[in-house]
């Protein structure tokens, strides 16, 4: 399988202490993040533990700031977004939560309780809106405490989308909930902005140019050497 082989990058996750309502016990810490690309487009793997698949409905409820009761079996659903920023812009990033109305960021977001993954633009906290017309397809399995989610886009985009190009660097931040623990809006475990490469493919030239140069330097070499033995062999006149 292609996975073995690519690199895994191990994200740190940190509870959301900075918006309100704030959330001080984050229950997800670590995200495994690969990337593939072929010709159709770009395919994510996003691995993290969650105990409980939680499927609850109640992804609305607004919790008071500076609540830190340790929730157990709450009706929220399990949530994962992926955010990339909506526009390429090498001078500055958005906000890496959601965003803002100047550097808007795109938002690929999946819920347990319908197993759907939207498209969304975020322009700050209270300002996400889907996109209309955008599509990712993505698939979510939870085995023995562990989710993995593997979602696919083509490398055409909206424009509305982040622009994907192979050997550029893209920023990339998430945001995870556990449901079953009181994790719903703002109450979530997120990331800052990291790096995606899709590093490019190697053109054939690379491999077949070095030992070409190489031999062709060897000969004019020995040419070389051959001439100067001649000429050191003639007799003096």
């Amino acid at each position: 399988e292609a996975w073995h082989l690519a690199p895994v990058a191990r994200i740190r996750a940190f509870p959301n202490v900075i918006e309100s309502p704030r959330l001080f016990f984050g229950s997800v810490d670590l995200l495994e993040v690969q990337a593939l690309y072929s010709s159709e487009g770009v395919v994510l793997r996003v691995v993290w533990d969650d105990r409980t698949n939680s499927e609850g409905e109640n992804a609305d409820h607004v919790y008071e700031d500076g609540d830190t009761t340790i929730y157990r079996g709450t009706d929220h659903p399990d949530q994962l977004a992926i955010q990339l920023p909506s526009r390429h812009d090498d001078r500055a990033r958005p906000y890496f939560s959601f965003g803002d109305s100047r550097r808007p960021t795109n938002l690929w977001w999946w819920r347990a309780d319908v197993d759907r993954t939207s498209v969304m633009v975020g322009r700050g906290a209270g300002r996400i809106a889907p996109v209309e017309g955008a599509q990712v397809q993505a698939t979510v399995t939870f085995d023995d405490g562990r989710y993995t989610m593997i979602v696919r886009r083509a490398f055409s985009a909206g424009e509305q989308e982040s622009e994907l190009v192979p050997g550029a660097f893209v920023p990339i931040a998430f945001s995870v909930w556990d449901g079953d623990l009181g994790e719903a809006g703002l109450r979530r475990s997120l990331t800052g902005w990291n790096w995606l490469q899709l590093e490019p493919q190697t053109p054939v030239v690379a491999y077949v140019a070095p030992p070409v140069s190489f031999v062709v330097t060897l000969g004019l070499l020995l040419l070389l050497v051959r001439s100067t033995r001649k000429r050191s062999q003639r007799p003096p006149t």
